[in-house]
């Protein structure tokens, strides 16, 4: 069984996701010493999920995320962006989505994004 896809660091989330690695650096959480000019120098977010595949250790990149998805719904742009919509979704779709969103600590919707972000990603490398 392969293994869930890892989060990739958003446009949305660069910002957040910035910010936590520069206070985690600054608490000691993470070393400043490895990999400082590359993290002060990555200004999108391919870059920035670069230096976090070469920097972080697993355990911290779960840290990071977890921070990253708190701040997002925290964001009252982000929120105010948002309008509800109801879909109908077979049971069996509702089930394997929500198992999905459980598993990865996320919203349906937010699910649904990281979903098609995924899928995007994947066919721009042509494994799709």
């Amino acid at each position: 069984m392969a293994g869930r896809p890892r989060y990739r660091i958003t446009k949305m989330d660069f910002a957040a996701a910035k910010s936590y690695i520069r206070n985690a650096m600054t608490r000691g959480d993470i070393s400043s010493v490895d990999g400082y000019i590359a993290f002060r120098n990555a200004e999108t977010p391919e870059e920035l999920q670069a230096w976090c595949d070469d920097y972080l250790k697993d355990k911290v990149f779960e840290k990071l995320k977890r921070a990253v998805f708190a701040a997002r719904r925290r964001s009252r742009d982000y929120k105010s962006t948002r309008q509800k919509v109801g879909v109908d979704l077979d049971y069996y779709a509702h089930l394997h989505l929500s198992e999905l969103a459980k598993e990865l600590d996320m919203s349906l919707s937010d699910t649904v994004l990281m979903l098609e972000d995924v899928y995007w990603k994947a066919k721009g490398a042509g494994i799709v």
